[in-house]
């Protein structure tokens, strides 16, 4: 059996090529068969009991999906109301005899789409049969590919928003020099003069390591501050970009759903498709800008000297 280092040093150009940005093709999805989805000497059904873990393959650079919050509805046509400013102010004190205080707000309404995402597979019910725990790792599978695809599109969008964020001067008042003294920095600073809690920081993966070493060695004020970091390909080497995920939830309509069933000659060729779908809206208007921040660490450094 050849060892992981071995399958690295087989695939070393095509690791190169994608390190360079250059294009590698990508297999085809087709029919799962036995005689063609499944390699090993031999096939051997093991019980429930036997079977403490089916090994899937984890997507970190995708997490949006479970690290934003869902919130469920019961139509397909919604409308959000975010406010945007308020204006006026209120005294400690009317006088009597004296006038009210006078305040208003400005809100910003959108109806956005509530947009379908859909992935399926079609498989031999020999398959299903023979091989005890396919059909859930099918199902494990479906699901985290969707949650992955939203992620990556709500993360473009969120990207997107960012870069209309005007450069801020940081007035917190923290030193350092360290990614950790960034965030820390920044956190403070949104928590003052915007009401905010940044509770969500993206970075490059190279920039990441450096930022989970910061968090395991800080790890009393991120559990403090409920404080997430994660690697996201979206983010640019050298970026960091923090959010507050109260500002960001996505409106659910119709939760991830895997089904089965038959189509076209699936039954004479005795096989089966099993779907996944979800249907859902997000829509990133009002407050979101100072629910943000997005920067190069380097110049964040310099800014909390």
């Amino acid at each position: 059996m050849e060892t992981i280092i071995q399958q690295l040093q087989a695939k070393g150009e095509t690791l190169k090529d994608l390190r360079l940005g250059q294009s590698i093709s990508i297999k085809a999805a087709g029919t799962m068969l036995e005689s063609t989805n499944i390699t090993g000497e031999g096939i051997e059904e093991i019980t429930a009991t036997q079977m403490n873990y089916i090994p899937i393959r984890r997507d970190w650079n995708n997490t949006l999906y479970d690290l934003l919050p869902v919130i469920s509805v019961g139509s397909k046509t919604i409308v959000i109301t975010n406010e945007t400013s308020d204006d006026g102010a209120v005294t400690a004190i009317t006088a009597e005899g004296d006038a009210k205080n006078q305040i208003d707000k400005d809100d910003a309404v959108s109806t956005p789409d509530m947009n379908k995402y859909t992935a399926f597979v079609k498989i031999s019910k020999e398959m299903l049969s023979d091989i005890a725990f396919v059909n859930n790792q099918i199902r494990a599978v479906l699901s985290r590919r969707l949650k992955n695809a939203i992620s990556t599109i709500v993360g473009t969008d969120l990207v997107a928003l960012a870069s209309n964020l005007a450069t801020g001067s940081l007035t917190a008042g923290t030193t350092g020099s360290t990614i950790f003294d960034c965030i820390k920095a920044v956190t403070a600073d949104l928590e003052i003069q915007k009401g905010y809690t940044p509770n969500l920081w993206l970075f490059n993966q190279p920039d990441y390591a450096k930022a989970y070493i910061a968090a395991n060695g800080n790890s009393t004020w991120f559990d403090t501050k409920e404080v997430n970091i994660k690697p996201s390909g979206l983010i640019t080497a050298g970026d960091m970009l923090g959010i507050d995920t109260s500002l960001f939830p996505i409106y659910m309509y119709k939760d991830i759903n895997i089904s089965i069933g038959l189509e076209d000659d699936d039954f004479t060729k005795n096989l089966v498709t099993i779907r996944g779908e979800a249907r859902l809206a997000y829509s990133f208007v009002g407050n979101c800008l100072n629910a943000m921040y997005k920067g190069r660490i380097a110049d964040t450094v310099i800014a909390i000297q």
